[in-house]
């Protein structure tokens, strides 16, 4: 199963090789917050919300086969 990933906002200085964009092929359907922490290995928690497929989603979301994730990094500045 093939899941493409964006990292959106100031939050990629988390992410591996602070990398906006992933491509994963998975053998199994994995949620939003799985997929986060075990293979970006960033707590999801930090985001702000994940939009799949053009639609807002909640952590325990079960991602199918060629979705399109982005995590949105909350608001900063001042």
């Amino acid at each position: 199963m093939r899941i493409t990933v964006e990292v959106v906002g100031h939050l990629i200085s988390l992410v591996p090789n602070q990398c906006s964009r992933f491509v994963f092929e998975l053998d199994e359907p994995v949620t939003i917050g799985a997929l986060v922490d075990r293979h970006i290995q960033v707590d999801s928690r930090v985001f702000a919300s994940f939009v799949v497929d053009g639609a807002i989603r909640k952590r325990d979301y079960l991602i199918k086969e060629d979705s399109e994730v982005f995590l949105i990094s909350p608001a900063a500045g001042g």
